[in-house]
């Protein structure tokens, strides 16, 4: 009988202490980062009246007979899982989507946390709500620690209006195509033709690039005379300064034509082709004569140039203007060179060295760089400039020419004009010049046992004998959910559970009441049995 009332007693504890819990998840329903407890009960160790027996030849085994003494609360577990993030519209406030705690320290001690409503300071330091120091690593310049050689500390940025120096450029990218299609061109080229009679016609010599570089087809042509012979059309290839370095009539080796004037009466003019070494501006006749009409130039070939501009900085934050120019040499080659202006349009002569040729493979991707780096006196007491360029994507295939300046890495000096997150964490600058730089990255912890960890008020948790050491990583390594800036994480609690659950604990008090109540009556009615 007073088994009952003991074994009522620990029921009623129990289940008090389980409506404790859901008080304190309904608490806080819309607590940021909040992470519920779940209750699970245990019975208590049996007192054994008899215990089993086995079977013999003459009569079967008996089960044990144990009667138990009550109920107990076996663990009250965090739950992790449920994670709900909601829109914040602050830029500041993060959200982990997937696993990981953000870091936060008071001091030498460190806490783990979901809730990632921060802020930043005065000072420009990362905190939290209740004035934490939010853990990370913070950028030199630009560039961040690498986070698997770095312990996390205190992150701090620049104020808003603080300034950055200006940076010379040391490195830029070219990048694009160089069409292999892309062959030059050449002005048709014309003369007056007059025979002994001195009848005249216009000769007409056109040059049409072939699928070859360095290789043109040329037709003759006549206005008000004719052309005869085979040798009127053919190919011939230069170097890039015009220079023929072979050619071959249509009609054969004699490398002549003749040309006859319209007019009656007139006669043939022999025309002599030009030959390897000249320009096919040579033309010449033999009878009658070729004379040059007034005001037509020189011949001239224009071959595939292609330039690039591109801003540069010195280390004062002046601004120049690199003209990188890509001419086609042959069908793999090209020569580039650069030229410097200043932003008042003052030429500025660069140093020797600051050209060279590359060359593409067969397949249109850049074999060999000759030349570099580009480098300049700037004049305005600022260091001198020198600038590697990097080509590497640029290629050459039969695509359209595209060939452009993708970046460089310098800058004037500027000043910070807002601080903006992304989602692995990084905090980056925005300032007046242009730039966008990385301040700061938030660092994430792990735990081989995340439920172990040990809650310390605040949403705030520590690490506990069985949750395992801290594992510090970054959002978006493996095992790190990603950052999400403008949300936070709302709280895991599910009304409705927990209601179920609120009606489940209340019914089992009422019956541990209940079996109180009757042994109390039984206990009574065994009293009154010895008046």
């Amino acid at each position: 009988m007073m088994r009952s009332l003991s074994s009522a007693v620990s029921g009623l504890k129990a289940h008090q202490e389980w409506m404790d819990v859901i008080g304190d998840n309904i608490a806080n329903i819309n607590t940021p980062g909040y992470k519920k407890s779940r209750v699970s009960f245990e019975d208590m160790l049996y007192q054994t009246m008899q215990s089993a027996s086995r079977p013999s030849s003459a009569i079967g085994g008996t089960n044990p007979m144990q009667i138990g003494p009550g109920v107990s609360v076996s663990s009250i577990d965090t739950i992790m899982g449920g994670n709900t993030l909601q829109s914040t519209d602050k830029n500041s406030d993060l959200g982990i989507d997937g696993g990981g705690f953000f870091c936060v320290a008071d001091g030498n001690q460190k806490y783990y946390t979901r809730t990632g409503n921060f802020s930043f300071d005065s000072d420009g330091t990362l905190v939290s709500a209740n004035g934490m120091k939010v853990q990370g690593w913070t950028a030199v310049d630009g560039v961040l620690p690498d986070p698997s050689k770095t312990t996390p500390g205190d992150i701090k940025t620049p104020t808003l209006g603080a300034t950055i120096n200006a940076k010379a450029t040391g490195k830029s990218y070219l990048g694009g195509n160089l069409s292999s299609m892309d062959l030059g061109s050449i002005d048709p080229i014309k003369y007056t033709v007059q025979d002994t009679a001195g009848n005249t016609a216009t000769m007409t010599i056109t040059l049409t690039p072939s699928n070859t570089f360095g290789k043109w087809n040329y037709t003759v042509s006549a206005s008000g005379g004719t052309v005869a012979g085979t040798n009127a059309t053919g190919t011939l290839a230069m170097d890039n300064t015009g220079q023929i370095t072979s050619i071959n009539p249509a009609g054969g080796a004699s490398g002549t034509l003749t040309i006859t004037p319209s007019a009656s009466g007139s006669t043939l003019v022999t025309i002599n082709l030009p030959a390897v070494g000249q320009t096919p501006y040579n033309f010449t006749a033999t009878g009658g004569s070729v004379t040059l009409p007034a005001g037509t130039g020189t011949f001239t070939l224009t071959p595939p140039s292609v330039p690039v501009q591109q801003d540069v900085y010195d280390s004062l934050g002046n601004q120049y203007s690199v003209t990188t120019t890509f001419t086609r040499t042959g069908s793999l080659d090209w020569n580039w060179s650069s030229t410097i202006a200043s932003s008042d349009g003052t030429v500025i002569t660069p140093d020797p060295g600051s050209g060279g040729t590359i060359t593409f493979n067969n397949n249109g991707k850049l074999q060999t760089v000759t030349g570099g780096p580009v480098s300049f006196d700037p004049g305005t007491g600022a260091d001198k400039v020198s600038i590697i360029t990097d080509f590497s994507a640029i290629t050459e295939n039969s695509a359209e020419t595209s060939a452009l300046a993708q970046s460089q890495d310098g800058y004037a000096a500027g000043s910070l004009n807002s601080i903006t997150f992304d989602t692995s964490g990084t905090i980056n600058g925005v300032y007046s010049n242009g730039v966008t730089q990385a301040l700061a990255q938030v660092a994430l912890a792990n735990f081989a046992n995340p439920s172990g960890l040990q809650k310390e008020g605040g949403t705030m948790f520590s690490e506990s004998n069985n949750s395992g050491t801290a594992q510090t990583g970054y959002a978006g390594k493996s095992g790190y959910g990603t950052i999400k800036p403008g949300n936070l994480e709302a709280s895991n609690v599910d009304l409705s559970s927990e209601f179920t659950d609120m009606i489940t604990a209340q019914r089992g008090f009422e019956a541990n009441s209940k079996v109180i109540t009757t042994s109390d009556q039984m206990l009574s009615d065994l009293v009154g049995m010895i008046r």
